[in-house]
């Protein structure tokens, strides 16, 4: 039997918690959550998880240095900023994340955006790009890793 592959929510909105549990629980994953930054990094660090959707406004610690300790930790770990803000957006500490949505009710995007993360592949199906440079040094993923 195929692992189902493994979600963490890091958001401090109980309801959207409830809302995103069943829908990706529905698409296959298993869901597991954290209410906070802190709560999220001791999951990572206690379990293993194959990605991280989280908000950037959580109670604690900021979610933005949140996401640079996670990416610093779990280097090839997919990670998804899902905000109800579009603020962070341009901000440096953002570009740590493979992908920034703005939350809406309808859970489309995000299950789209989880599917292509999750299976290698860039959000129009393609293959995720090798990049090559004079060197002949092939490499290869998400810019925080490049």
């Amino acid at each position: 039997m195929k692992r189902k592959k493994k979600v963490l929510i890091l958001d401090g909105d109980q309801v959207l918690r409830r809302s995103y549990s069943e829908e990706l629980t529905d698409e296959g994953y298993d869901v597991a959550f954290a209410r906070s930054a802190s709560e999220g990094i001791a999951k990572l660090e206690r379990d293993n998880h194959d990605l991280v959707v989280m908000e950037i406004n959580m109670p604690g610690a900021s979610g933005l240095d949140a996401l640079g300790s996670i990416a610093g930790k779990f280097p090839h770990l997919p990670l998804v900023i899902n905000s109800a803000s579009d603020d962070y957006r341009n901000h440096f500490g953002s570009w740590a994340a493979d992908a920034y949505l703005v939350k809406s009710p309808d859970l489309s995007e995000l299950k789209r955006t989880i599917r292509s993360l999750l299976s290698g592949t860039t959000f129009n199906g393609t293959p995720t790009p090798t990049f090559h440079v004079e060197s002949n040094l092939v490499l290869s993923g998400t810019p925080r890793e490049l």
